[in-house]
């Protein structure tokens, strides 16, 4: 679809920019809105998109074409989440913690 469009593109300019114009505007399909999905489908990719930390909501309802919202500026990231390196080397830690034994049981 690519080489259609940017041919398109280039007619445009030639044809309804003058020399002057040419300088400092151009003429661009907007490639994501001619690829739309279905309303559901898009709702999740942007849902995902958000809660990976990728986009904040107020970028989210940009592509839409919704009004920001104040706060909406913020990335968000799962609470429960953490880096591997980080889990790994607490599972070291916890290796290394000598075993107390318990002074009832003899264990």
């Amino acid at each position: 679809m690519d080489p259609y469009l940017v041919q398109w593109e280039q007619a445009a300019a030639l044809k309804w920019l003058t020399m002057e114009e040419m300088n400092y505007m151009y003429f661009r399909f907007n490639r994501d809105a001619l690829l739309r999905t279905d309303a559901k489908t898009r709702g999740e990719t942007l849902e995902k998109a958000i809660f990976s930390g990728r986009l904040t909501p107020n970028e989210a309802r940009q592509i839409e074409d919704l009004s920001a919202y104040t706060g909406g500026d913020r990335h968000y990231m799962p609470a429960n989440m953490m880096a591997i390196e980080a889990a790994e080397d607490d599972q070291e830690d916890e290796a290394e913690e000598p075993v107390v034994p318990n002074t009832r049981t003899g264990r």
